[in-house]
């Protein structure tokens, strides 16, 4: 897909929502740089085109890009947390976590919002139920900006802000704890 193309499809369906670029785009970047994907002056990385098709209700499955080197090394090592996730090898989740975060640096919202569930599924695994909260509640605020909507309905969210705030919700509701992976 074309730089240009990606951006037209995006204001499209943005406008097609209703949606302004402050709203689209609220902690997962800024809107000079939204802007500027929708004048195809810029290409997301695939994490914030992920993010921001999500909001739209749609998927970047079907797109083709090619990933630089940065965004495969954190694609392989996600995949690798969640391969120890589903082997119960928990130690080895938080060595992964930790090359992780490493490499990252303080503008990587979206990369640390993950590193940040991750923090709350080990915790939930752990049966640590006020940290799990506090960790979902930390990636919650990562990307969603509750306080500047009068109403909560209002938030344009994506997937994974939708399974967060489930999380979220079913951990403070009934405190109990349930098996995910």
């Amino acid at each position: 897909m074309q730089l240009q193309e990606i951006g037209i499809m995006i204001r499209g369906l943005r406008e097609e929502r209703g949606l302004s670029q402050i709203e689209l785009c609220a902690g997962l970047c800024k809107k000079g740089d939204l802007s500027r994907i929708e004048l195809g002056e810029k290409i997301p990385d695939a994490f914030l085109l992920d993010s921001l098709l999500s909001r739209l209700g749609k998927s970047a499955n079907k797109l083709e890009y090619i990933l630089g080197e940065e965004e495969y090394f954190y694609y392989i090592l996600r995949d690798e947390i969640e391969e120890a996730f589903c082997l119960e090898q928990m130690s080895l989740v938080r060595r992964i976590l930790k090359q992780y975060k490493e490499k990252l640096k303080e503008k990587d919202v979206l990369h640390w919002q993950y590193t940040e569930i991750i923090e709350a599924l080990l915790c939930w695994k752990n049966a640590e139920s006020e940290e799990c909260l506090q960790w979902l509640e930390k990636a919650i605020r990562r990307t969603l900006r509750l306080e500047e909507k009068e109403e909560f309905w209002e938030l344009s969210m994506s997937r994974d802000e939708l399974i967060l705030l489930i999380l979220w919700a079913e951990k403070k509701k009934t405190g109990k704890e349930r098996q995910f992976f």
